[in-house]
């Protein structure tokens, strides 16, 4: 894959644009050769002034296409076990990241890939800066899972992937950006009104209550507050052991056995809001498959976009 960054463009007052967070993305994936958190670093070179990064191609599909496409496939059942371990695997890779230095500043569903034997790796990792560097404070990011304190020009910590880590993992099991409208009046901090949403959610996916406190834990309003990654992998899932404990076998390694199933009639998903039931209808002689709420999402625009990519 070859991503293109053209002059001028996302400029700041300092006069870097993207092609500086294309050389800072070169860097990065340098210093992680060899860990397989992300792709391997092949080439940088420039071009009439545009910067050109070559690197591996990440076989698979996002981490957001997989939460849509992997309920569709599997239903709801199997999509709720595979989720417990991509969670889990997620953890590790932050985790493994961290250890290393890593602060990675914008971890969403779309800068994660998810290849076909369930591994993971992390994308698009222009924003990410070390914890030994001076990192000027950034408020680029993803609304809903950007840190609230880096819209308020907080220091480059840890602790912001945390929330970010936190608000990803909702998204797998929800399939929702836990990005909550303002209240009017406000008389509910952040936190609180997060509890509120993931215990309606928790009983129509049945999520485990040490999964909810964990996912909690992580996303708390004070960074210094927030659970750290030792603790969340050490976070009980409801029987299931601790998160970092793998179980079962890598979702992309499971294939379905051959013959026919039985025809079943469609099945419903409640919404966690608890004010619609969605069925879908999955073509290709495919029974009915629950309708997730990512489905419909399409891959957000905006920053990354600045960046071209070519696969050749």
């Amino acid at each position: 894959m070859i991503k293109e960054a053209r002059p001028h463009v996302e400029a700041d007052a300092r006069g870097r644009d993207v092609r500086d967070w294309l050389r800072a993305e070169a860097v990065t994936l340098e210093k992680l050769k060899d860990l397989q958190l992300a792709p391997e670093p092949l080439a940088v070179f420039e071009h009439a002034e545009h910067v050109f990064l070559a690197q591996e191609e990440v076989p698979g599909v996002s981490l957001r296409t997989w939460v849509a496409e992997h309920f569709r496939d599997v239903g709801a059942d199997r999509y709720r076990a595979d989720t417990l371990d991509v969670v889990t695997r997620l953890v590790d890779l932050v985790s493994v990241a961290h250890a290393h230095g890593c602060v990675l500043r914008d971890l969403t569903p779309g800068n994660v890939m998810v290849r076909p034997d369930g591994e993971l790796r992390l994308i698009d990792l222009e924003l990410t800066v070390w914890q030994d560097s001076s990192a000027v404070p950034t408020r680029l990011g993803t609304p809903g899972f950007s840190a609230p304190e880096r819209l308020a020009d907080a220091p480059v910590s840890p602790t912001a992937d945390y929330y970010s880590l936190g608000a990803t993992a909702c998204f797998i099991l929800a399939g929702k950006v836990p990005q909550l409208l303002p209240d009017e009046p406000a008389t509910r901090p952040p936190e609180q009104r997060l509890a509120t949403w993931l215990a309606a959610c928790a009983g129509p996916l049945r999520l485990p209550d040490g999964l909810t406190e964990m996912l909690i834990g992580l996303m708390r309003d004070d960074p210094g507050e927030r659970w750290d990654l030792t603790r969340a992998r050490g976070s009980p899932q409801g029987g299931r052991g601790a998160v970092g404990v793998r179980h079962r076998p890598s979702p992309g390694r499971r294939r379905r056995q051959g013959g026919s199933r039985a025809r079943r009639p469609p099945h419903r998903f409640h919404d966690p809001g608890g004010r619609r039931t969605a069925v879908a209808r999955v073509h290709r002689g495919r029974r009915d498959r629950p309708l997730h709420p990512a489905a419909g999402l399409g891959r957000r625009p905006g920053r990354a976009d600045a960046i071209l990519r070519t696969q050749w």
